[in-house]
Parts: C-alpha cells; sequence; structure tokens
C-alpha cells in the first residue's frame, strides 16, 4: 500500500489522510504543519508495536523500551533487515532478536526502543496542543489526556532497500508528569 511521508524532525512521519490512497483517482494526500521533504513509500513491511498487547499503549514517563516486531510475512522476511538502520519514532534500536512473535512458524525481528529516545512525547505534546482548541490554561473537556497516534518505522534491509511501516499507539501520561506537563503547554500559552 502506498503511503505518504514527510521528513519531520530528523524522521519520516506517514502523513497520508484516511482515505487515500485513492488508487481509482491516482490521489494520494497528506496533512502537514511546516515544509519539507516528502517521499511516497510502497509499504510491504508489517510492524507491531507492544507485540501481543491492544491497544499498543505506552506511557510516556515511563524508563523503560518499547518493544516493536518487524513480522515476516508472504512477501518479506524479516530477517534480512538490517537492525542498525531501523528507526522507531526518531530512536534507534538498544536490541533485537530473530524470534517467531506472531506465532507463525517464521523468524520475526524484535526490537527494543528506549522511551526516552523517541519523539514520543514531542509527538503527544503536538497532539494535546491539536486537541484543545480555547486558550485557558487547561485542557479542554471534550480532549483526553490518551491519544492516538500513528508511529513510523524506517530502516534498510541487508541489500539496501529502504523499508517503511507504521503502526498505531496509544500514548499517554499520568500524574506529576501528565500534570507537569499541561502546566508547561499553559505556561507556553499551548492549551
Amino acid at each position: 500500500m502506498l503511503r505518504l511521508l514527510h521528513f519531520e524532525n530528523g524522521t519520516w512521519v506517514d502523513t497520508t489522510l484516511p482515505g487515500f490512497p485513492n488508487t481509482t483517482a491516482k490521489i494520494i494526500c497528506g496533512s502537514v504543519t511546516s515544509l519539507s521533504p516528502f517521499a511516497i513509500f510502497e509499504s510491504i513491511v508489517r510492524i507491531d508495536i507492544k507485540p501481543g498487547s491492544d491497544p499498543n499503549s505506552i506511557n510516556l514517563a515511563a524508563q523503560g523500551v518499547v518493544p516493536v516486531a518487524i513480522l515476516t510475512t508472504d512477501n518479506f522476511d524479516a530477517s534480512q533487515v538490517d537492525p542498525s538502520t531501523v528507526r522507531f519514532a526518531g530512536a534507534s534500536a538498544v536490541q533485537s532478536a530473530l524470534e517467531d512473535v506472531d506465532h507463525d512458524g517464521d523468524l520475526d525481528l524484535i526490537l527494543h526502543f528506549r522511551i526516552r529516545d523517541t519523539n514520543l512525547l514531542d509527538t503527544y505534546k503536538k497532539l494535546l496542543d491539536d486537541c484543545d482548541t480555547i486558550t485557558d490554561g487547561a485542557l479542554d473537556p471534550g480532549c483526553g489526556t490518551r491519544q492516538q497516534a500513528k508511529v513510523s518505522l524506517t530502516g534498510r534491509t541487508l541489500q539496501g532497500t529502504d523499508i517503511f511501516s507504521s503502526d498505531t499507539a496509544d500514548l499517554f501520561l499520568t500524574g506529576s508528569a501528565l500534570q507537569d506537563l499541561l502546566k508547561e503547554l499553559a505556561r507556553d500559552g499551548r492549551i
């Protein structure tokens, strides 16, 4: 499937709008807030953030890692990915291994990324900022503290072929980390 990617903060982000690409009209559209390079990718790679969990919840205050699996399919062999080239939300993997993550009899590539190394907190701030339409120092009532984000993974195979995929993550903060962030956004006039 074709996806429209936009280069933001050092990483490729899937900006494809719902309903696109329109293969009949041969149109693909995305939504961005800044100008920088665009690229159209055909994604044959499937990933799973936090394999086995649904939703893919990520506590941005956690000091740990988030696992992401690149799945082997009939069209793609995950063992051919060079782990040193893989970026998830702008971060490099701190650990990788081949294992059958989805229990289908073939080896998938599981990678672990430090949450603090990703750009997910910046993504979360932007989602809260975009959700909040009234600048009054408080988060609007209809704007939840759990935000859904499409998170991209890029990399290269051992043969040098670029790969791309994305999955949805449920981003959140709680307690004092959430309160501190809301105070920062209010102080900056963003909520």
